[in-house]
């Protein structure tokens, strides 16, 4: 995932959930299931925490992917709050992680 992408939707309200490439499958499973709706998660080297959840303006470092404190910071931060554009729709973007286009420039 481009940086340039996670910070538009977070700049629309989403809910970035990082983690560090060498946990667990069954860890990412446990981000996954908190993974709200409006949230993209992908791992991401060189983090200061193994798990790194983001919303705009406000970040959380956890030392698992279990921590009860990532479901209270989705609740309290995870619908756009702090965001300065919540309620745009990024609907029709590029669904390549990449921000590659297709022919004659469409996105892909």
């Amino acid at each position: 995932m481009r940086n340039e992408n996670a910070v538009h939707d977070l700049e629309h309200g989403a809910v970035w959930i990082a983690y560090d490439p060498a946990i667990s499958t069954s860890a990412v499973r446990t981000l996954e299931k908190q993974l709200p709706q409006n949230g993209i998660m992908a791992p991401y080297p060189g983090l200061p925490a193994p798990v790194v959840v983001t919303v705009w303006g406000r970040q959380l470092r956890l030392g698992r992917a279990d921590d009860e404190r990532l479901a209270r910071f989705i609740a309290d931060f995870g619908h756009g709050e702090t965001a300065p554009e919540p309620a745009a729709s990024c609907a029709g973007g590029s669904r390549d992680p990449q921000g590659g286009h297709g022919p004659e420039g469409t996105q892909v």
